[in-house]
């Protein structure tokens, strides 16, 4: 399977503890570990904390040519624990918000089809990496496009939701943002599924059920 994905790259701080993470890098993680062609599309800050994700990525067989150097420092997501339940804090900007690619770079990626895009909504809160995103939609061939809704914060939109819906064949939700998104889009929420499959080139919804597993809605 040959794996494209494009969004934050950043790092869980946890007091002393750092992990790396951000959806699009954990996702393309786990397809690298079962054999995959994987690349990815981001940006990271001229700093140490970037040189070490750098490597980090390197080190997880990923295709890192296409992720940027930004002026912004590199992405973390602060973590707070109040009565056992975490928060998080996103500095801002940081440089998954700078996500940039050359006429070169986007080139080549329309010119090579892909197995797989994915993407999400948090690194599109700006609009240069909104931007970024959009042109890729438009101009990637993909055999499918993986939308992992990703809510985070208040950075997202029903206009966002929408012209992400608008390329997705498959829709990756958890049972939290059922809600929230059909509210945004005006749905039935018991419906949902079979209403975005509706109104959108989205074949398969994938809704997420923590510990109670998850449920494929095969259009």
């Amino acid at each position: 399977m040959k794996a494209l994905s494009f969004g934050e790259i950043l790092w869980d701080i946890d007091g002393d503890v750092k992990t790396l993470g951000g959806a699009p890098l954990n996702v393309l993680g786990h397809i690298s570990k079962l054999g995959g062609d994987c690349s990815v599309i981001s940006a990271v800050g001229d700093d140490n904390l970037g040189k070490e994700t750098l490597a980090a990525i390197d080190g997880l067989g990923i295709d890192r040519r296409f992720v940027s150097i930004s002026a912004y420092e590199t992405g973390k997501a602060l973590v707070a624990l109040k009565d056992g339940i975490p928060s998080y804090s996103f500095p801002d900007p940081s440089a998954w918000d700078d996500i940039k690619l050359s006429d070169g770079q986007m080139e080549i990626l329309s010119g090579a089809a892909c197995d797989v895009f994915i993407y999400g909504t948090l690194a599109s809160r700006h609009n240069v990496s909104r931007g970024t995103l959009f042109s890729l939609l438009e101009g990637i061939k993909a055999s499918e496009f993986f939308f992992d809704v990703n809510l985070r914060l208040s950075f997202y939109s029903a206009e966002l939701i929408e012209e992400c819906l608008r390329h997705a064949t498959i829709l990756k939700l958890n049972n939290d943002e059922v809600p929230i998104v059909s509210s945004l889009l005006g749905m039935n929420e018991s419906d949902f599924p079979y209403e975005v499959q509706r109104r959108f080139p989205v074949r398969k919804v994938l809704i997420s059920l923590g510990s109670k597993g998850s449920v494929c809605f095969d259009g």
